[in-house]
């Protein structure tokens, strides 16, 4: 009989921990139950089709509570799209290329926006190791508008919202900056595919490095 109990209980757990898009924190002291926050990213025209607009613009952020304990199910993190800083070996002995793209993604005015392996300067390898932001869903995201925050000629900038899905409250914003061209605007960096450079950077504004939760946040 004891143990059909612990089948069932360890039934429930699982279930409880594989829900989509539920962050599981620990208990408070003196509690036995999980306090849970669903959260995911909008972009904010995504946002506004659900919520309406943001009390104050920018909105206000909201602290999550007990955000340094939020955890995800292994299936969670792989479907975020959390990957390592990369470092590619193409062969040879030869640098892997900033140029190469590991993603690319349309916004809603079609506009096509790569997301290069970079370097030091630029792209993933940038923005990864400078701003701790590793997962490509907040960058999915930021694209689902035909309105992006900020234009300013080839430079283009677009914002995520780390929302909880039963409040509305907005926990970050993650800004992405992009250039919609085949060079940068100092002409260091020319495209050999004739795609536009694509994601310059992106972080999470009021921090240099976004908090590790953020990318565990599926899409």
């Amino acid at each position: 009989m004891s143990t059909v109990r612990v089948v069932v209980a360890a039934a429930i757990i699982v279930g409880v921990l594989t829900t989509g898009g539920t962050a599981v924190h620990a208990a408070p002291e003196g509690t036995d139950q999980l306090a849970t926050a669903t959260v995911t990213f909008l972009s904010p025209e995504q946002y506004e089709q659900q919520w309406g607009v943001p009390s104050t613009v920018p909105p206000k952020v909201s602290e999550l509570a007990d955000e340094a304990r939020v955890t995800f199910t292994t299936s969670d993190r792989q479907a975020s799209g959390t990957v390592p800083a990369i470092g590619m070996d193409p062969g040879g002995g030869k640098p892997a290329e900033w140029w190469i793209i590991l993603k690319e993604y349309r916004d809603r005015s079609k506009r096509t926006v790569p997301v290069r392996l970079g370097n030091g300067a630029l792209g993933y390898n940038h923005y990864a190791v400078q701003h701790n932001l590793r997962s490509f869903a907040p960058l999915e995201a930021a694209f689902k508008t035909t309105k992006p925050d900020k234009i300013n000629g080839n430079r283009i900038e677009y914002i995520a919202y780390v929302v909880n899905t039963g409040s509305g409250a907005i926990h970050k914003i993650v800004r992405v900056i992009t250039q919609n061209a085949t060079h940068s605007s100092d002409y260091a960096y020319v495209t050999p595919d004739g795609k536009p450079i694509g994601v310059i950077t992106a972080y999470c504004q009021g921090d240099n490095k976004c908090p590790d939760w953020v990318n565990k946040v599926p899409s």
